[in-house]
């Protein structure tokens, strides 16, 4: 899970209606397992977050801390 965050106006998510200044809780774990995302999430593999020289490399499918802000 993250941090709590605010709606800060009306938004449209998924068919649904999330009302400004209700709180909503991201769940990371739903982009960390998405096998559009992974070719296998459910495996341990440091490197697929790496790069042909073994720096990380940034993939939006990854959110270390939390969701932005």
């Amino acid at each position: 899970m993250s941090l709590l965050h605010t709606v800060t106006r009306d938004t449209r998510f998924q068919g649904y209606l999330i009302s400004q200044g209700k709180y909503v809780h991201p769940l990371l774990s739903t982009v960390h397992f998405d096998s559009e995302e992974h070719k296998t999430p459910e495996a341990f593999a440091p490197e697929r977050f790496l790069n042909e020289n073994g720096c990380f490399k940034k993939q939006n499918a990854f959110m270390l801390l939390s969701a932005g802000v």
